[in-house]
C-alpha cells in the first residue's frame, strides 16, 4: 500500500512540476515578445528618422539644381546641348515633385 501512495505522490508531483514549467515558459515567451516588439518599434523610429533626413538632403540637392530655371530652346536642331540641359532640368523638377520638395 505504501508503494502505491508513493507512486501516486510522485506522479502528482511530476504533473505539478510539468504544469509549473509550462507556465514559466509561457511567461518567458511573453516577456521575450514584449522586448522584441519594443526593439522593433525603436528600430522603426530610427529608420523613419533616417529616411526623413535622406529625403531632406535629396530635396536640398534637387532644389539647388532647379533653382535657376532652364528655358526650353526655341530651335532644338540649332543647339542640341540646350535640349539636353532642358531635359535634365525637367527630370530634376519631376524628381522634386515626386519627393514632395
Amino acid at each position: 500500500m505504501k508503494t502505491r501512495y508513493a507512486f501516486v505522490a510522485l506522479a502528482a508531483l511530476s504533473v505539478l512540476l510539468a504544469g509549473a514549467s509550462m507556465l514559466w515558459d509561457a511567461h518567458q515567451v511573453g516577456v521575450d515578445n514584449a522586448h522584441w516588439h519594443q526593439a522593433i518599434a525603436a528600430d522603426d523610429a530610427h529608420w523613419h528618422q533616417a529616411l526623413a533626413d535622406t529625403q531632406r538632403k535629396f530635396c536640398g540637392v534637387v532644389g539647388g539644381f532647379t533653382a535657376v530655371p532652364v528655358p526650353r530652346p526655341s530651335d532644338p536642331a540649332a543647339n542640341p546641348s540646350r535640349v539636353q540641359s532642358y531635359e535634365w532640368y525637367e527630370r530634376f523638377v519631376s524628381l522634386g515633385r515626386s519627393l514632395g520638395c
